[in-house]
């Protein structure tokens, strides 16, 4: 019996780098069959990793066991990934002085993720200093994950002139319509002072780094004696924990 972990991705220029684990239950005696892989995808990598030989079928047949109880399947995933990298421009910039701009929306791990920036700043920063936030939209809340991750102001002519700020452990998990950042990025007399060169014909451009991303997904697969004679088998989006 195979299973594969595929790697739905709509950027051409996306690599991703995972440590993902897969996880079949056995509810009647509590145990569970595991395996590991560490992998890229993405570029000139494949886009689909696992097992062509996960576990014997008789095993997961097996009326000894409990992997299969009413024709549920029940599995666990596992993911760890890193260094991956977004570009995202914010134009038309000196209009969004009176209110928040939004960045293009990328999509990662399941996610929609954007930046949410504040020309003049946000709460006790607000006229000091330009406020940044990454933020998690329309999480179909089939998990939280925990994230760390560096936002880049990138320099028009210097790139050892960018600023960055970074988030360095996994200790923010983003649930649906959170944001999470710096009210501090850049001091504003700083970005917009003559010969900064952070602002380019009304364009500021940033760079979004996730260092590591940790997430747990369990699933509960119905009418899987069905299911299993399709070529490709889909999740269901119905989360069990």
């Amino acid at each position: 019996m195979g299973f594969y972990l595929e790697l739905n991705n709509s950027s051409k220029n996306l690599k991703v780098h995972a440590l993902f684990s897969l996880t079949v239950m056995d509810r009647k005696l509590g145990e569970h069959v595991t395996k590991e892989q560490s992998c890229d995808f993405g570029l000139d990598y494949k886009n689909v990793r696992g097992w062509d030989e996960f576990m014997p079928p008789n095993l997961l047949r097996s009326t000894d066991h409990g992997f299969l109880e009413q024709d549920k399947l029940v599995i666990q995933i596992t993911l760890h990934s890193s260094n991956t990298l977004f570009f995202s421009t914010i134009e038309n910039f000196s209009t969004w002085v009176s209110t928040n701009a939004i960045s293009p929306i990328f999509s990662y791990a399941g996610c929609k993720w954007y930046l949410k920036i504040y020309p003049e700043g946000t709460g006790k920063s607000r006229g000091s200093s330009l406020s940044v936030f990454l933020a998690n939209k329309d999480n179909d809340q089939m998990f939280n994950p925990r994230v760390s991750y560096r936002v880049t102001l990138l320099h028009t002519e210097d790139p050892n002139k960018n600023v960055s700020k970074f988030i360095s452990e996994l200790g923010h998990e983003f649930t649906k319509d959170t944001d999470w950042g710096w009210k501090d990025f850049i001091s504003i007399e700083e970005l917009t002072r003559e010969g900064a060169n952070f602002v380019k014909d009304d364009k500021v451009n940033f760079m979004v780094e996730i260092l590591s991303f940790s997430a747990v997904f369990k699933f509960e697969i119905e009418n899987f004696s069905i299911s299993v004679s399709y070529t490709h088998l889909t999740l269901p989006t119905k989360r069990i924990v």
